[in-house]
């Protein structure tokens, strides 16, 4: 007998407030609400940080709209090229990014051009290029760099 009582009151004094509220409006303006504090809202999952690919075996960073590989680039692709020779049986994806995200077509096509110029780099040193794959993407955002190309084995 309690529990219905009590919603009934309660709905009562909802009902009172609110046509108290209504009373004292004026026609032309509108009522004024106190301005409680808004706490400061935390995410409930962390925040993971993007992680480059798994198996990645060497990532050269680009200048902004270049498609050359720049010396120091050469060097890490030559030394790589070698660990490519050895292991002959295990395929190699080459993934090129570029651009700020929501840049497609001019991204893609710098993207592509990067991925070409590494994979022409590796072929040239003895690599086989039917065992390369390409791949060019705008840049997924985050806080790795965005004019890359990052050489990995792919996932089995």
């Amino acid at each position: 007998m309690a529990r219905p009582l009590a919603g009934v009151v309660g709905l009562a004094f909802g009902f009172i407030a609110c046509s108290a509220a209504a009373d004292t409006m004026t026609p032309g303006r509108k009522p004024q609400l106190a301005a409680a504090p808004v706490p400061a809202v935390k995410p409930m999952v962390p925040e993971i940080p993007q992680e480059r690919e798994p198996g990645l075996l060497a990532s050269i960073d680009f200048p902004p709209q270049e498609m050359e590989l720049s010396q120091a680039g050469q060097e890490r692709l030559a030394a790589l090229a070698q660990r490519l020779k050895e292991e002959r049986d295990r395929p190699v994806a080459i993934l090129a990014y570029a651009g700020e995200p929501g840049a497609a077509a001019s991204a893609r096509r710098i993207s592509l051009g990067r991925a070409l110029a590494v994979r022409s780099f590796l072929i040239e040193r003895g690599v086989p290029g039917g065992r390369m794959t390409v791949r060019a993407l705008e840049s997924p955002g985050g806080p790795l760099p965005a004019e890359r190309v990052d050489i990995l084995w792919p996932p089995r």
